[in-house]
Parts: structure tokens; C-alpha cells; sequence
């Protein structure tokens, strides 16, 4: 079984002369370690011998050199434009806590649950969430329907 692992090497370089390009303050030394036996390699060979690319290792040293562990955001999709805010969705959970409800006579393990009325549907619970909540919606989504009938 073999590890890696990037270390850091801080140096002070020499000034750049003006004109040249701008002077790196650090750079890193790559070391492949199987059992005792460590050798330093090139970023290259390092990427190679793990095959990873090399925008992944230029990652791991950025990372080595902020101090953070890698964060992965896959699954993670915060750009939602049509996302509820906390605001509308705890008004939901609230308005639906209100609702009238009946209770089960029979369920598993003594756990009871809670059965809307058959008169409610969907429609006249959000016709009853808009009046509640947000009435200036609700009279003009109203008055367009009226229109339409």
C-alpha cells in the first residue's frame, strides 16, 4: 500500500529584476512514500503515479497552503432562482398545522396519524393560504380568475 504526501517548503526567493514576471514566494516538493522507502518527485510524476490530473494537485497544494481540508459541493445546488424562502415555507408548515384534521383510530407501534377532512383539496387549501397570508396576492390572483370566467 502506498501514501503520499505534499509538503510545503517556504523559501525566500531573490527580488525579481523589473520587468520579469512576478516571483513566487513558495513552492512545493511532491514525495511518494511506499513503507519506509520515500522518494521526492516531480508534480508531473506525482500526478502521474496516482493518476490524477494535474489541475487536481495544483488544487490539494492551493489547499495545503490555506490551511482547509477539500470541500466537496457535489449535490450541494444553492442557485436555486424558484427556491421558497424559510419565511414562506415555515407560513406553510404553520397554515397546514391549523388545518383541520382527524386522528387514526389504528396504526403501527401506537403511532397515531393525522388525516385531513375529505372536503379539503388542494385549491381551497391555497385559496385559504393566500388569504391568510399573503391577501394582496391572493385579491389579485382572484380578481384575474374572475376575469377569465
Amino acid at each position: 500500500m502506498h501514501s503520499y504526501k505534499i509538503t510545503l517548503n517556504l523559501k525566500v526567493l531573490k527580488k525579481s529584476k523589473a520587468g520579469s514576471k512576478s516571483q513566487k514566494n513558495f513552492c512545493f516538493t511532491y514525495e511518494i512514500n511506499i513503507g519506509e522507502f520515500s522518494k521526492v518527485v516531480c508534480r508531473e510524476g506525482f500526478a502521474s503515479f496516482h493518476g490524477i490530473d494535474m489541475k487536481r494537485v495544483r488544487h490539494l497544494g492551493l489547499l495545503n497552503t490555506e490551511a482547509k481540508s477539500p470541500f466537496d459541493n457535489r449535490g450541494k445546488h444553492l442557485n436555486r432562482a424558484n427556491a421558497k424562502s424559510n419565511e414562506v415555507i415555515q407560513n406553510i408548515d404553520d397554515h397546514i398545522n391549523i388545518l383541520p384534521f382527524k386522528i387514526s383510530r389504528y396504526g403501527r407501534k401506537g403511532e397515531r396519524m393525522r388525516y385531513l377532512p375529505a372536503y379539503l383539496n388542494i385549491v381551497k387549501m391555497c385559496i385559504s393560504f393566500l388569504e391568510k397570508y399573503y391577501p394582496a396576492d391572493f385579491s389579485l390572483i382572484y380578481k384575474e380568475r374572475s376575469l377569465q370566467i
